[in-house]
C-alpha cells in the first residue's frame, strides 16, 4: 500500500498524514468517590532463647527432657509488639541411688519488637513452640535450655479512596479487580478442658506422673448466629513410673473430645482458630478396687480466633477520552491480605538411630517427638516439605535392664498433593497421633499422624485513579491516516490512549492484529474529520 501526503513527521514511531487541527466538544464526567476499607495480614517469626538451672543430687543421670512453649500475652503498643510467655520444662532423671525422679520448671520470657507500618489500630496474635530442647547434668546441677519459636500474626487496618466513574460514550476506562479482606472478629481464647482416663489391666499401677504431653487438634470451626463453635480432640501422652520393678517406666496414650461456644456478635466469614496447651495437670486416683489406675487430666487451652470476609472491588486503573485532553493521577497500593491454604492430614514414619555411646534397646519406655517444618516448596499443586524433628527417648537397655535415655535431631521430608496455594508459602505441622516401634536394638521407628497447614500470603499490587482533570479539547489532525510503528512494551491500551481513539475501531481497521501487538508491527489508525 502506498500513501501519499504533503508532509510527515515521526513522533514515537508514528507517521502523521496531515497537520491541520480539529476540536472536539467538551467532556462531561459523572464521578463519585468511594472509600474502601481492608485489613492487611503480615506474619513474622522470632526466636527467643530460654534456659534454667536446677540443683539435683550428685551422680544423677538425665534420661529425658521435654519442653512446651506458650505465649500468654501479645499486644501492640505504639507500633511495637510485646509478647510475654513461658517455656515449661519437664526433665526425668535417675538419681545416684537408681530412683526415678522428675523436675518441672517454667521460665518466663518477654519479647519486644518493632513492627514496620503498625499503628494503634493493629491487632496481634502469637503462637509459640519449643525447639532445640536440650539438657545435661554437671556437678550436681541440671541445665535445661530451649528456643521459643514465635509466629506472630499482625492484622493492620487500611483504607483507600477510589474514584467511581459513570458511563460516558467519550470515556475509555481500564479496570482491575482486587480482592480485599476484612476481619469480622478477632479475639483471644482461653478455657479449661477436663477428662478422666483409666489404665488397662495389662498395664501396671501408676506410682508417679513423670510428664504429660498434650496435642490439641481443632476439627471444626463454624460461625453462625453470632457464635463461634469450636470442636476438636486432644491426644494425651502420659509417662508414669509404675509399682512394677520390671516395668519401671510406662507410656500411655489417651484421646478425648472437647468443644466450646464463643459469642462473636455480628461475626461472618471463615474462622481461623489456633489453640495450644498452657497448663497441663494430671492426678492419679484409685478405682473401686483401690488400685491406682485412674488418671484425671486438666488442661488450660489458650490461643486466638479470627474470621476473614472477602469482597471484590473494581478499581479504575486508567482512563482517557476520545475527545478531550485529560490529566489523570494514579496511585499504587499493595495489600497482603489474600490468605489461601490447604489443611491436610499426613501419616509418615521417621527412623531414629541410637547414638554410638548408648547401649542397645530391649524395650521402649517413652518417646517425645516434635516436628518442625522449616521449608515448603510448591511444584504446581504438589508441596515438598522439609525440616527437623526433635526426639527424646527413655528405654531399658538390653544388657543391664537399667533405664537409659538420649536426645536426637532427625531430618524429616515428605510431600503433600492437591495443594492449592499461592503467594509466599509456608507450612506448619502439628501431631495428632504418634507411636514408637522398636525395629532393632539400635533403631526406633516413629509412626506419626500430622495435621499440616500449608498457607500463602499474597502481596497484591493494584493501581487506582484518584483524580481526573479536564484540560480541554485535544489538538488532533483534521483527517485520519496514521501509520504507527509499535514500540517495545507497547500495549493496545497505550497506543489508543496516545492518539485518543477507540480500540474497537482500530481493530476493525487492522483485522490481522493479535490481542497485543508486537514490537515493529505497523498499525493503521484513522482519525475522523470534524463534522
Amino acid at each position: 500500500m502506498h500513501i501519499f501526503a504533503f508532509g510527515h513527521i515521526f513522533v514515537f514511531g508514528a507517521v502523521y498524514l496531515s497537520v491541520k487541527k480539529v476540536y472536539f466538544g467538551g467532556l462531561v464526567m459523572e464521578s463519585s468517590r468511594e472509600k474502601i476499607n481492608f485489613d492487611s495480614i503480615e506474619r513474622y517469626h522470632f526466636a527467643q532463647s530460654v534456659s534454667t538451672k536446677e540443683f539435683i543430687s550428685d551422680g544423677a543421670k538425665l534420661l529425658s527432657v521435654s519442653a512446651s512453649a506458650c505465649a500468654g500475652r501479645c499486644e501492640m503498643l505504639n507500633g511495637e509488639v510485646v509478647i510475654e510467655g513461658n517455656v515449661h520444662f519437664v526433665a526425668v532423671f535417675r538419681d545416684g541411688e537408681g530412683k526415678i525422679e522428675r523436675v518441672e520448671r517454667a521460665e518466663r520470657f518477654t519479647l519486644n519488637e518493632n513492627i514496620p507500618g503498625a499503628d494503634a489500630r493493629a491487632t496481634a496474635f502469637a503462637k509459640c513452640r519449643a525447639e532445640k530442647v536440650r539438657g545435661y547434668t554437671e556437678a550436681g546441677s541440671l541445665m535445661l535450655s530451649a528456643v521459643a519459636d514465635i509466629c506472630l500474626t499482625v492484622i493492620m487496618p487500611g483504607e483507600k479512596e477510589i474514584l467511581v466513574l459513570g458511563e460516558d460514550e467519550d470515556l475509555r476506562k481500564k479496570e482491575n479487580t482486587v480482592t480485599l479482606s476484612r476481619i469480622t472478629f478477632a479475639q483471644n481464647l482461653r478455657f479449661t478442658v477436663s477428662d478422666t482416663g483409666e489404665l488397662s489391666l495389662r498395664l501396671p499401677e501408676a506410682k508417679d506422673i513423670l510428664f504429660v504431653s498434650v496435642l490439641p487438634k481443632v476439627n471444626e470451626t463454624h460461625v453462625s448466629g453470632g457464635q463461634l463453635i469450636i470442636g476438636g480432640e486432644m491426644q494425651v501422652q502420659t509417662v508414669y513410673s509404675s509399682l512394677d520393678e520390671y516395668e519401671p517406666i510406662v507410656e500411655i496414650t489417651d484421646k478425648f473430645d472437647f468443644s466450646r461456644i464463643v459469642d462473636v456478635p455480628d461475626a461472618a466469614g471463615q474462622a481461623e482458630v489456633f489453640l495450644a496447651p498452657e497448663n497441663v495437670a494430671a492426678q492419679i486416683k484409685t478405682n473401686a478396687d483401690n488400685e491406682a489406675r485412674i488418671i484425671e487430666y486438666t488442661v488450660d487451652l489458650c490461643g486466638y480466633a479470627y474470621a476473614l470476609e472477602e469482597k471484590e472491588y473494581s478499581c479504575i486503573s486508567d482512563v482517557y477520552s476520545v475527545k478531550n485532553n485529560l490529566d489523570v493521577k494514579r496511585e499504587k497500593f499493595t495489600v497482603k491480605n489474600s490468605v489461601s491454604g490447604t489443611k491436610t492430614q499426613i501419616n509418615r514414619n521417621f527412623s531414629v538411630t541410637l547414638p554410638e555411646n548408648k547401649p542397645t534397646v530391649s524395650r521402649i519406655g517413652s518417646v517425645v517427638f516434635s516436628p518442625n517444618i522449616k521449608e515448603c516448596k510448591m511444584y504446581d499443586n504438589r508441596a515438598v516439605l522439609s525440616g527437623t524433628g526433635e526426639v527424646s527417648v527413655i528405654y531399658q537397655s538390653a544388657g543391664s535392664g537399667e533405664p537409659e535415655g538420649f536426645f536426637a535431631t532427625v531430618p524429616i521430608e515428605f510431600t503433600a498433593d492437591n495443594v492449592e496455594c499461592r503467594g509466599e508459602v509456608s507450612a506448619e505441622a502439628e501431631l495428632f497421633d504418634m507411636q514408637a516401634v522398636l525395629i532393632s536394638g539400635n533403631e526406633i521407628e516413629i509412626r506419626c499422624g500430622m495435621t499440616v497447614n500449608i498457607f500463602g500470603l499474597c502481596g497484591q499490587e493494584s493501581e487506582t485513579v484518584t483524580e481526573i482533570n479536564d484540560n480541554g479539547e485535544n489538538d488532533m489532525p483534521e483527517f485520519g491516516i496514521i501509520i504507527y510503528t509499535v514500540q517495545k512494551n507497547d500495549s493496545m491500551w497505550d497506543i489508543c490512549k496516545r492518539f485518543c481513539v477507540d480500540e474497537n475501531e482500530v481493530r476493525s481497521l487492522n483485522p490481522e492484529l493479535k490481542q497485543e501487538p508486537t514490537e515493529g508491527e505497523k498499525i493503521y489508525i484513522f482519525i475522523p474529520l470534524k463534522p
